[in-house]
């Protein structure tokens, strides 16, 4: 929605692009940032006031080659080289022959070089223009923004006109709507939180006191109150708690646990939804559902509910969700003490330093691992049930010896990505139900996994593998996406057949198509 502070900052970023080529906007986490900063974006392009408008995500960890495949798919450029220095400057050059160019940096957390990337400015390109988003207004001074721009939080008027709009209230007057306006006020003008809390409360059909009530339990959460979430943690937990309202209770953890698994992925990353069944299935979600498709079903209903709860966003591809970054980290707050306790780490150079304290987790998931990390022999995780193991480079795979996973009796969903190891004299993982391995080189498969249920295997070489799927006796779901068969042997349809009866016969049972 328009509001003062966004038509001010809207008006000074578009006054500023006339004059200078760095502008720094800066505002709390929640206030709207990345939604003025597409607003700017659309504006240019309505305008024609660029010849060519591209914006994307830095976050804590960017992904260069990620964010360079991005920029060159908006300039029309396909890279000839794969080094990303040399794709930086294929992208230098490219740019350089576009006059003008509005370059958006969105959640940016530190002084980067944006040459890096390959994006000409200043001196080198005198018509591209920088708008960076950032938290911190240090981040603006130290990138020599030439001017910095604030965005403020909403008044309280306007913060009361989203919630009630939001929240499908009617009118500004009764006594109802001014309890409901007690709880607009406690998202403190944060858009984020106002259409978190708004969306959970929608349809509940509260009375005046319920209204009261709800207004109490923020009074009673200050304990709550978090400096790295400021005043966005309480409404959102407000909004965690009332996923349990309209649901059967046995439903509850379920929902609220499909949160929390989307919390183990990567910042800004889009989520594959069938990344997240598959997992899903693995740690038993939705156990009263009599068939694998029945938890999918469920699953997928689940998702959908938290997309409308505002926990999740949508992304232009149906198949998949994404995390705004603040309700991450207040996910991993939720995690961070308790029966669910999750650690995600990302970049990781050298293997962390294990203390006891370590063996409390439930979930871990270690992202970009470099694949010079030295892996222990062992780790003992007594209680860990869901781990998330991924290179860093799909072409250099991490390497990972099959004794790693021995002390992990409890694990129940193994995720690897860019990962090459052998189930040739694999652990007996009693509790092992799904293994998902995503460019992965797995040599030697094993029908030793005799409690898997899940088989997901994407863009994946197998090296041998042939009957052990066929004695894989408890196994539901199969999926072979885009599948190399390394060892030379080819997989007979005969092979084939066997498979898609025996899963086919079994009610519920899934066998993806081999593309």
């Amino acid at each position: 929605m328009d509001s003062k502070s966004s038509k001010s900052a809207l008006n000074q970023i578009v006054e500023a692009m006339k004059a200078v080529n760095m502008i720094g906007l800066y505002g709390m986490p929640g206030v709207g940032k990345t939604t003025l900063a597409q607003e700017v974006g659309k504006h240019a392009g309505e305008q024609k006031l660029f010849d060519k408008v591209v914006m994307f995500t830095m976050s804590q960890n960017p992904n260069i080659n990620n964010i360079q495949d991005k920029v060159a798919d908006v300039f029309g450029l396909k890279f000839q080289t794969s080094s990303r220095q040399g794709r930086a400057e294929e992208l230098f050059k490219s740019m350089q022959r576009v006059n003008k160019i509005l370059v958006i940096v969105d959640d940016l957390w530190e002084e980067f070089e944006l040459k890096i990337i390959g994006i000409p400015f200043g001196d080198d390109h005198k018509g591209c223009k920088i708008l960076l988003t950032t938290r911190r207004q240090q981040v603006c001074t130290k990138m020599n923004c030439q001017k910095e721009i604030q965005l403020g939080i909403l008044s309280e008027d306007e913060a009361w006109v989203l919630f009630r709009d939001q929240a499908g209230l009617e009118g500004n007057s009764s006594a109802l709507n001014n309890e409901a306006k007690k709880v607009a006020a406690q998202c403190k003008g944060l858009p984020l939180a106002i259409v978190v809390v708004a969306k959970a409360l929608k349809g509940e059909g509260l009375d005046l006191n319920g209204w009261k009530a709800v207004n109490q339990r923020f009074k009673d959460s200050r304990h709550l109150d978090n400096e790295d979430f400021g005043d966005v943690l309480q409404p959102l937990k407000l909004s965690y708690d009332y996923l349990k309202k309209g649901n059967n209770q046995m439903t509850v953890n379920d929902i609220q646990m499909c949160f929390l698994l989307c919390s183990l992925f990567p910042e800004d990353k889009e989520i594959d939804i069938e990344i997240l069944i598959v997992c899903g299935i693995g740690v038993g979600l939705f156990p009263n559902a009599n068939s694998i498709e029945d938890k999918r079903n469920e699953m997928v209903m689940a998702f959908k509910k938290l997309q409308k709860s505002g926990l999740l966003l949508e992304t232009d591809d149906a198949d998949s969700v994404k995390m705004h970054d603040v309700v991450r980290d207040f996910a991993h707050w939720l995690t961070s003490t308790g029966g669910n306790r999750f650690m995600v780490k990302d970049k990781l150079k050298e293997w962390p330093d294990m203390v006891e304290s370590f063996e409390c987790y439930t979930a871990i998931a270690l992202w970009n691992c470099s694949s010079n990390i030295k892996f222990p022999d062992k780790v003992k995780f007594s209680k860990l049930k869901t781990l998330i193991l991924q290179g860093e480079d799909w072409v250099d795979l991490l390497v990972v010896s099959s004794t790693f996973f021995e002390e992990m009796k409890a694990l129940q969903v193994l995720f690897l990505e860019n990962v090459s190891f052998s189930t040739e004299r694999f652990p007996s993982l009693p509790n092992l139900k799904t293994l998902c391995c995503v460019h992965c080189k797995l040599k030697n498969f094993s029908s030793s996994l005799t409690n898997l249920e899940v088989l997901a295997l994407f863009k994946t070489r197998i090296y041998g593998i042939s009957e052990e799927l066929v004695k894989l006796s408890t196994l539901k779901y199969l999926s072979l996406h885009n599948f190399y068969e390394e060892s030379g042997m080819i997989i007979q349809p005969s092979l084939i057949e066997r498979l898609t009866n025996r899963l086919t016969s079994l009610q519920g049972c899934t066998m993806s198509q081999i593309l």
